[in-house]
């Protein structure tokens, strides 16, 4: 909890039991996401909320000060998925664009730059996204059709490009798929059938 990861006001020692994170009384949380030392919620009426470690700018609050407590971050339109990522954050917005934020030096904000920023930031390219996922240093979205794009990171091949090369804009890596999930450094696409 050094970074207020806990969302709980402080940043005092850990906790060895789960304690409550204040959002919004007249909202339902609808998605979390944790990332490194940071976290994301969505609510149902699309507001994303982040708080803990925001030392390269992933909370999306336009400064890298940390927050120990949730704080509204300001997207263009209301989300219907966040993934928080090592030290950045990804949206999928209700229009099918994508928004991230955070530290970019493997390409991990997916706008074909290094630079790392405190606002969120359209990803290059992708319409029709429904879901969004983050790894250490890489993202992936899911369009509507079941294409899965990735980008980011590679030394590792957890983009699934086929190479080991960094991407810093979004490449399609398959087809077909129904979900998505990212690990630190891999990458988990399910086809349809029994969800």
């Amino acid at each position: 909890n050094s970074a207020g990861q806990l969302g709980g006001g402080t940043t005092s020692s850990a906790s060895e039991t789960p304690a409550k994170v204040s959002l919004p009384a007249d909202r339902t949380t609808l998605q979390v996401s944790v990332g490194g030392l940071h976290a994301l919620a969505l609510l149902d009426n699309g507001d994303v909320y982040a708080w803990g470690s925001n030392a390269s700018g992933q909370l999306g609050l336009g400064d890298t000060t940390s927050r120990s407590t949730p704080a509204k971050v300001t997207l263009p339109r209301p989300a219907v998925a966040v993934a928080a990522g090592g030290n950045f954050s990804v949206a999928a917005l209700d229009d099918g664009t994508v928004y991230a934020w955070g530290s970019n030096e493997l390409g991990q904000l997916g706008n074909g730059s290094h630079t790392s920023t405190s606002s969120p930031t359209p990803v290059s390219e992708l319409n029709g996204v429904v879901a969004v996922a983050a790894g250490n240093a890489h993202g992936l979205a899911l369009l509507v059709d079941g294409r899965v794009f990735a980008w980011g990171a590679d030394a590792l091949g957890q983009l699934g490009d086929g190479g080991l090369v960094a991407r810093h804009t979004p490449v399609e890596v398959a087809s077909g798929i129904a979900r998505i999930r990212a690990g630190a450094d891999s990458s988990i696409a399910i086809t349809p059938g029994r969800l």
